[in-house]
């Protein structure tokens, strides 16, 4: 237990717990924590007893700091998500710089699973406040980071918020959803496309094929085969074309953040039929397609 307890990392299980279960409350979120005062107080009191863990692993010290501990989880009941904003509101807004590391080790010795964790953090990626958001955009790359060390991104966690969300008929959380695309936009569609369309027979398929032939010209441009990717070009287009007259909000928005990068995939025909699109991130994309974007959506070399 020690080495959990004294790590400063943030120490995600990555297997879901079978209690897991977001339901419509808990997904109803503003894109602004109000600090609820009694919890914050808990929290303060439950990482002063962690902090003095360090050489009484075993002893009485220890013993008080998980005391608090299920003192602050039965304040927020089984609301693991408010639980996680309020430590991700703490976290941001704390004044001592060691106490500041504390709330990672509660997020893992509640068990604040990694559904239960983007949920909380989806609506915060773009708040005001800017120490809230900057938590929760390091709390975003470790779960995007999680898995088996590969230097792909991994939307697994992200498939499990958006499948409740599907589930639930509600919205996801905009501001998730462009970190997503902005980041990886080829692994976004495969990802919700998974989750909307069948597997068979043919829906989910053209979507994959066409995320495939894209990629292709994409990796070539990358790789400087010039000529083989011109060639290819005219194919990708097409696939992007097809993709941006689907009823899918989702398949727009991956054409809309390619053409945003990628000049050498437009067509005027793309460009005024993207324009007139009503999803406001399609929208926002399309307007936006000769900004240099700004962290932390810069897009990492996987694409």
């Amino acid at each position: 237990m020690s080495s959990v307890v004294v790590c400063t990392g943030l120490c995600i299980s990555l297997a879901l717990s079978s209690a897991e279960c977001v339901d419509d409350r808990d997904m109803a979120r503003p894109s602004r924590i109000v600090p609820d005062k009694a919890i914050q107080s808990a929290i303060e009191t439950t990482v002063r007893a962690f902090a003095k863990i360090n050489g009484d692993e075993e002893g009485e010290k220890t013993g008080q700091a998980f005391r608090e501990l299920r003192r602050l989880v039965a304040l927020t009941g089984k609301d693991r998500v408010n639980l996680m904003r309020q430590l991700i509101y703490f976290q941001a807004h704390a004044t001592d710089e060691f106490q500041a590391t504390i709330p990672d080790i509660l997020i893992r010795q509640a068990e604040i699973g990694e559904t239960w964790i983007v949920t909380a953090i989806a609506p915060l990626l773009d708040t005001e406040d800017l120490p809230v958001c900057a938590v929760a955009a390091r709390l975003a790359t470790l779960v995007e980071n999680a898995g088996d060390g590969a230097a792909e991104k991994n939307f697994s966690y992200y498939a499990g918020y958006l499948a409740t969300c599907k589930r639930t008929a509600r919205e996801p959380d905009l501001p998730l959803i462009e970190r997503m695309f902005g980041i990886a936009p080829g692994l976004a569609l495969v990802t919700l496309a998974s989750i909307h369309l069948p597997a068979e027979p043919r829906p989910i398929k053209s979507v994959l094929w066409a995320e495939h032939v894209v990629a292709d010209v994409l990796w070539k441009e990358d790789k400087g085969f010039e000529k083989a990717a011109a060639d290819a070009r005219p194919a990708a287009i097409e696939q992007l074309d097809l993709l941006s007259k689907r009823e899918d909000w989702w398949a727009r928005l991956y054409v809309a953040e390619i053409i945003r990068e990628h000049k050498e995939l437009r067509t005027p025909e793309l460009i005024a039929r993207l324009e007139k699109d009503e999803h406001p991130l399609v929208h926002k994309l399309i307007a936006e397609r000769d900004q240099k974007r700004t962290p932390p959506l810069n897009r990492p070399n996987n694409k």
